[in-house]
């Protein structure tokens, strides 16, 4: 419809930003109070552009480390402010057409830069999108149940034998030493293929996984979010805490323990006091364009 981009940007700006932003105002306070005085990086963090200076760079190029894993946000809001185009411009077997050719380019790219180049390989969003473009295949043919059950079959039992073949056989000949990049490459690969495979299994009704709709995981993916935003600033504390002398009766897997539970309990006050007012903005700017 006519309100189809500003519908789409509002409503993921919404739920994107404002948390991402606040994040990165309390990781910069508490990089302060810890005496980390390197943030000429910042801006690549303020403009979602991140995952380019830690390709190019490596993952040690970050304020703290309490901002490594947004790199994988960054490839995100790359590939949504590019992919809505396709989807809006494309017919169905068009927008099928070009996800499996953008796929098979970034799948090709992300071989050949961690072969032949030092670039972080699964970073520049060229080289990553074939991760959202699975999505994106399993979307359009989800219409067609009986195709929507093939591809996801296909998918995960590709996967799993790749998964269990690059396992083994990196084991026996690599030991638990790093293989080779091409090995490294096709393990990620076919991890992408074996969950791609058992969200479409799960889709369209072959497996019937009702474990995942009890109270405790629905309310975990509603959170999910604040999740994977505040761990590794949780984990800081934990370890900054421990490391001035503090709960030192903490130890072995009660640490793990420890940093799980700080994680959820941020992520649930994070929700209901932070994340739901801008969730319930994001219906009624949806109303309102759709009127």
């Amino acid at each position: 419809g006519s309100n189809f981009f500003s519908n789409f940007y509002i409503r993921r700006s919404l739920r994107i930003f404002p948390l991402y932003y606040v994040y990165i105002l309390v990781v910069f306070i508490y990089c302060s109070y810890l005496g980390i005085e390197d943030v000429q990086n910042w801006f690549y963090y303020i403009f979602y552009v991140q995952n380019y200076t830690m390709a190019w760079n490596g993952f040690l190029y970050v304020p703290g480390q309490e901002f490594g894993h947004t790199w994988s946000l960054a490839v995100e809001e790359q590939f949504y402010l590019l992919w809505p185009l396709v989807v809006f411009f494309c017919n169905r077997k068009w927008i099928f057409i070009s996800a499996v050719i953008l796929s098979c380019v970034a799948i090709a790219s992300r071989f050949y830069l961690a072969e032949y180049t030092s670039i972080v390989s699964f970073a520049p969003l060229f080289s990553a999108m074939d991760t959202l473009l699975i999505g994106a295949i399993i979307a359009v043919i989800s219409v067609n149940q009986k195709a929507m059950r093939i591809v996801s079959c296909s998918l995960l039992a590709i996967g799993l034998f790749w998964f269990i073949a690059v396992v083994k056989f990196g084991i026996l000949i690599y030991g638990w030493h790093t293989g080779p990049e091409i090995a490294n490459q096709s393990l990620y690969l076919s991890s992408n293929m074996l969950f791609a495979g058992i969200i479409g299994v799960i889709a369209s009704g072959v497996i019937k996984a009702k474990f995942l709709t009890i109270a405790p995981l629905i309310y975990l993916g509603k959170i999910s979010y604040g999740l994977y935003l505040w761990h590794p600033f949780a984990i800081q504390i934990v370890d900054s805490l421990q490391y001035r002398g503090h709960f030192l009766w903490i130890s072995g897997p009660m640490i793990d323990v420890s940093k799980l539970a700080l994680t959820i309990a941020i992520s649930a006050l994070s929700f209901k006091f932070f994340e739901l007012p801008f969730l319930r903005l994001k219906d009624k700017a949806s109303e309102w364009l759709n009127r």
